[in-house]
């Protein structure tokens, strides 16, 4: 009774065209034979939705080959032949020709069957031109990808090789200028009046200003471009360094809030965040008695946030802002020295690490710059790739 019923279903399709109703594929069977091809004795009705051709034209002898594309039939026949003889199971990726003339490209997995004194092919013809199209497209996209980055490579080596030599030739005249101011100080002893004193401190001020200026813009071109390894950082360890690299004045302590955590990171972008805020609090201080700097930090899940605040004069809320532009300073550089680019560097470090900075200040009522920095900066590049 059940072998009544599939051959029922595999020669008139009856019993089995509502079932294959809804397969998104063509679902056939037939049987190949040398020079006649193959000739079909069941075909679902989803051919007509991927051709146009009925399914009484797939019943005809030959078919199955002539709607495969003239430069592929050759070959599918081949492979054709080859999964008949060792009565095997493969994929056959051709393109099939539509009744308007259009081109669909198919896989079909098909299976070849012997029994009974003959072989039977049957198989599933999948329509996957758009994924064909997707595969193209995202292979010349890679290919544009590849050419971009390497060309990028090849940029931020020639900038970085540009910007060592360009503050080289301009470091050095500048260093030639501050000691010829010197040398003129020290010919001219006690002829040296005390405006010319002044002008001279403000010319080699001037100069440092300069230096100073470049190393930082050094320093901002170099972020997320020059990558540093990550390395095991005590973050104790690491601000205690920092405070005696900046020698605070007399007067002034930083404090250091114990159980300070140990990260995973780049050392040296750390310790730039931390030397410029903790600078930027001693150079804009402002009192003269009971100044104090207070670093902190607190743990927020991934990311542990920082904190450097100080009790001096404070920022009005209309600069929040501004304080973080490159080259803006609030003050005069004639008052306090500075390039403007300390801030606009800790910034662009943090968001670089995946971090976010922010202030927290009113006139008068000193400062507190924050900034988050994940724990482990291998876990966040690993999901990034």
């Amino acid at each position: 009774m059940l072998k009544e019923v599939e051959q029922k279903g595999l020669r008139g399709g009856q019993y089995y065209e509502g079932v294959l109703a809804h397969v998104p594929g063509v679902v056939w069977e037939g049987r190949w034979s040398e020079g006649a091809g193959m000739r079909m004795n069941f075909v679902s009705g989803y051919a007509e939705k991927v051709l146009g051709y009925g399914v009484g034209e797939w019943m005809k002898e030959g078919f199955f080959l002539q709607v495969v594309k003239p430069e592929d039939r050759e070959r599918v026949a081949e492979e054709m032949r080859r999964l008949v003889e060792e009565e095997g199971t493969g994929v056959l990726a051709c393109r099939w020709v539509k009744q308007d003339g259009g081109i669909v490209e198919v896989e079909s997995h098909v299976t070849a069957v012997g029994g009974e004194g003959e072989v039977s092919v049957r198989g599933l013809t999948m329509d996957v031109t758009e994924r064909k199209r997707g595969e193209e497209m995202l292979r010349v996209r890679n290919t544009e990808l590849a050419r971009a980055a390497r060309s990028l490579k090849k940029s931020n080596e020639e900038l970085d090789q540009y910007a060592y030599v360009t503050s080289h030739d301009l470091k050095a005249p500048l260093r030639g200028i501050a000691n010829l101011s010197a040398w003129i100080e020290e010919d001219l002893g006690e002829g040296v009046t005390e405006e010319a004193h002044r002008q001279l401190e403000l010319l080699r001020g001037r100069v440092h200003r300069m230096e100073g200026l470049i190393e930082g813009i050094l320093a901002y071109s170099r972020v997320g471009r020059v990558r540093v390894k990550a390395e095991v950082v005590e973050v104790e360890k690491l601000l205690k360094d920092v405070v005696d690299l900046l020698s605070p004045p007399g007067g002034l302590g930083v404090e250091i809030d114990g159980g300070m955590p140990v990260v995973v990171g780049e050392r040296m972008r750390l310790q730039q965040v931390f030397m410029n805020l903790i600078a930027n609090a001693i150079k804009h201080h402002g009192r003269q008695d009971g100044a104090w700097v207070k670093v902190s930090a607190r743990d927020i899940g991934e990311c542990y946030e920082f904190s450097v605040a100080d009790n001096g004069q404070g920022i009005a809320r209309a600069y929040h802002e501004k304080v973080w532009q490159i080259f803006q300073t609030l003050r005069p550089r004639d008052e306090v020295e500075g390039t403007g680019v300390g801030l606009s560097l800790v910034k662009k470090i943090v968001e670089e690490q995946g971090g976010s900075v922010q202030l927290e200040s009113d006139e008068g009522c000193g400062a507190v710059f924050s900034f988050t920095w994940q724990k482990d900066v291998r876990a966040v590049r690993a999901e990034a790739v």
